[in-house]
């Protein structure tokens, strides 16, 4: 798994986009999208509370 984001200029302020590649075995498929998708929403909560702080 390889796991990138980037924080771009928008008009009401910046966006996050999160880059996800995952390789596993024919039968996990599922089980790793899932996985993946837990850890992406954990990310962004992360994220999003570093990015409130005042500098």
């Amino acid at each position: 798994m390889s796991y990138r984001f980037t924080i771009d200029h928008h008009e009401a302020g910046c966006v996050v986009t999160d880059t996800l590649h995952l390789r596993t075995p024919p039968d996990l498929p599922r089980f790793a999208a899932s996985q993946a998708g837990a850890v992406q929403q954990a990310r962004a909560r992360v994220l999003t509370a570093r990015l409130a702080r005042p500098a």
